[in-house]
């Protein structure tokens, strides 16, 4: 099986809000489908607000996560925190998690003044 990770765009809000919906469920959070689906929406036109990554296992979506930005005195400017991160269970202790976080620290480090350079 091939796992590929990549950034996600605006077309990849259909494919990513399931998997929101599974983390939340997983971690008992309240998912509102048009709440949630509308902020995801922004998130994926708006690059100054963050970034999404998804993982493909072939075709099917198998995990994602979601880094977003502050702006915190206490860092001199531009935080980045990853808000979210999910595996479906079929893709777990395969190395997954740990190729989402590269991804984000690889894009962290190329971009690290300012978030939407």
């Amino acid at each position: 099986m091939s796992l590929n990770i990549r950034l996600a765009g605006r077309g990849d809000w259909a494919r990513l809000l399931p998997l929101v919906e599974a983390y939340y469920q997983f971690d008992s959070i309240a998912f509102d489908h048009v709440v949630t689906g509308r902020a995801l929406r922004r998130l994926l036109r708006d690059p100054s607000l963050g970034r999404a990554w998804i993982a493909e296992a072939g075709r099917s979506p198998a995990g994602y996560a979601i880094l977003t930005y502050n702006y915190d005195l206490e860092f001199g400017g531009t935080q980045k925190i990853i808000t979210d991160m999910f595996v479906g269970s079929r893709y777990r202790r395969k190395g997954l998690g740990t190729t989402l976080i590269e991804a984000i620290c690889d894009n962290c480090r190329a971009n690290p003044k300012f978030p939407h350079l």
